[in-house]
C-alpha cells in the first residue's frame, strides 16, 4: 500500500494548493472539504481500507486535467497489483467525467480495455479497443491489444485484418503466422487446396519463413512424397537446428517411408560437427539408440564426449547409447535410468525473449506473446 501513498502525494500536494485559492484568503467550505475529504482517504488508505479510500476519492465533486492523471496511475497500479475492480472502479468512474479532455479520455479508454482484458472479460476489452480504433485507426496501442485479443481467442481472420492495418511497424512475421495457423486447421481436416492456398499467403508476407517450409513438407509427407518431404525437412534442420525436436518425428516418418533412414544419422552427425549445436547431437544419437550408431558416430562420440562441452540431454543420450552395447553393466544402467528420471520432468523448450520454459513446443511464447522464439532447450 506504500506505492499507492507516494502516488497520491502530488495529487495530496495539488489539493491542498487548490483548496488554499493559491494565496492565504480563507478557505470556502466546499474547497475545505476537498482536503478533508482527500485526507480523510489517505487515512483510509493507511489503515489498509482501499475499498473505503476509493469510495472517498471517486466521489469527488470535480477531477480536473491534473488530478485526472493521478487517478489513471493509481488505476493503473491496482491493475498491476491484480486488483482489477479497484482498477475498473477507478477508471469507469473517471471515463465518465465531463471535464477529461479528448486525449484524457483516449487514455482512460485504453486503461479501461486493459482492465477488462485482465479480468478476463475478453468481449468488454475488444468493444473498448475496436470503438478505439474506429475513433484513431492510427491508435497502435489499442491495435496491439486488440491483435493480442484474437491471438488469445484464436480468431486468426481477424487478427490478420486488424494487423493489416499496422502501418507504422513490420507485422510481416505476425501475419505470416497467421495464416500458417489456419493452414494447420486446414491440414488437421485434410483440405490440402486450402493449406497451399493459405501458405501462398503466408509467403507474400514472409518468403523465408521456416514455419513455412515446415507445413509444405507436412503436405507432402500427407500426399506420400517422402522424399521431397525429407528433403525438406533436412533444410529446415540446416537452417533452424533449434527446430528439430519439433520436426523430428515427422522426419523420421519421412526418412523412413523413403527407406533412406539410415542416412538420417549420418546428415545430422555432420550437421552437429558443421554447425557446433550440441542440440543436433542429440537427434543423432537418438538415431543411434534406435538403430545402432554408425562408424562415424561409434568412431568419433568418445572424442566429442571429451573434448565438447554438451548439455544434460545429450550426455544422457550418450549413456544410453552405450548402455544399449553393454546391457550387463548395472552401474551404467542405473545412471541411464537416474537421469532419464530427472530428465523426464524438465520442460525441453524455452522461449528465447522472455526465458520462460514449457514441455510441448509453440510458435507463440503464452509468457511474453512473441512469435518463433521458442526453442528446444
Amino acid at each position: 500500500m506504500i506505492e499507492l501513498l507516494f502516488l497520491l502525494l502530488p495529487l495530496a500536494f495539488y489539493s491542498g494548493w487548490r483548496a488554499s485559492g493559491k494565496s492565504l484568503k480563507k478557505q470556502s467550505p466546499e474547497k475545505r472539504q476537498l482536503s478533508d475529504n482527500f485526507v480523510k482517504g489517505v487515512n483510509f488508505l493507511l489503515d489498509e481500507q482501499p475499498d473505503k479510500a476509493l469510495d472517498v476519492f471517486l466521489n469527488r465533486p470535480e477531477i480536473d486535467e491534473y488530478t485526472a492523471e493521478t487517478y489513471l496511475l493509481l488505476g493503473n497500479l491496482f491493475r498491476n497489483r491484480g486488483e482489477v475492480d479497484r482498477a475498473l472502479s477507478v477508471h469507469q468512474n473517471l471515463i465518465g467525467r465531463a471535464s477529461l479532455s479528448r486525449e484524457q479520455k483516449t487514455i482512460t479508454m485504453l486503461a479501461l480495455g486493459k482492465d477488462f482484458l485482465a479480468a478476463g472479460m475478453m468481449d468488454r476489452a475488444e468493444s473498448v479497443f475496436t470503438e478505439l480504433l474506429q475513433t484513431n485507426p492510427s491508435d497502435v496501442d489499442a491495435r496491439k491489444a486488440l491483435r493480442n485479443i484474437y491471438e488469445q481467442t484464436q480468431e486468426w481472420e481477424k487478427a490478420i485484418e486488424v494487423t493489416q492495418l499496422s502501418a507504422s511497424e513490420d507485422v510481416s512475421h505476425l501475419i505470416a503466422n497467421y495464416y500458417c495457423e489456419l493452414a494447420e486447421q486446414a491440414l488437421q481436416t485434410g483440405h490440402i487446396q486450402q493449406v497451399n492456398e493459405l501458405l501462398s499467403k503466408a509467403s507474400e508476407s514472409a518468403p523465408n519463413s521456416n514455419r513455412i517450409k515446415i507445413l509444405q513438407a507436412d503436405v507432402q509427407l500427407m500426399q506420400h512424397e517422402h522424399f521431397a518431404a525429407s528433403s525438406l525437412y533436412l533444410e529446415v534442420a540446416k537452417i533452424a537446428p533449434q527446430l528439430l525436436a519439433m520436426i523430428y518425428p515427422s522426419m523420421v516418418k519421412a526418412y523412413t517411408e523413403a527407406n533412406i533412414i539410415g542416412d538420417l544419422q549420418g546428415q545430422l552427425f555432420q550437421l552437429f560437427e558443421t554447425s557446433s549445436d550440441v542440440k543436433v547431437l542429440e537427434f543423432a544419437l537418438r538415431l543411434a539408440i534406435e538403430h545402432g550408431p554408425n562408424e562415424v558416430v561409434a568412431e568419433r562420440l568418445p572424442e566429442v564426449l571429451t573434448t565438447r562441452q554438451l548439455n544434460v540431454r545429450t550426455i544422457s543420450k550418450a549413456v544410453t547409447v552405450y548402455q544399449a552395447q553393454d546391457s550387463d553393466n548395472e552401474p551404467l544402467k542405473l545412471i541411464d535410468s537416474a537421469m532419464g528420471k530427472y530428465l523426464s520432468s524438465q520442460p525441453g523448450f524455452q522461449c528465447l525473449h522472455c526465458g520462460y520454459k514449457m514441455h510441448d513446443f509453440l510458435w507463440r511464447c503464452p509468457a511474453c506473446n512473441h512469435w518463433d522464439e521458442v526453442a528446444h532447450v
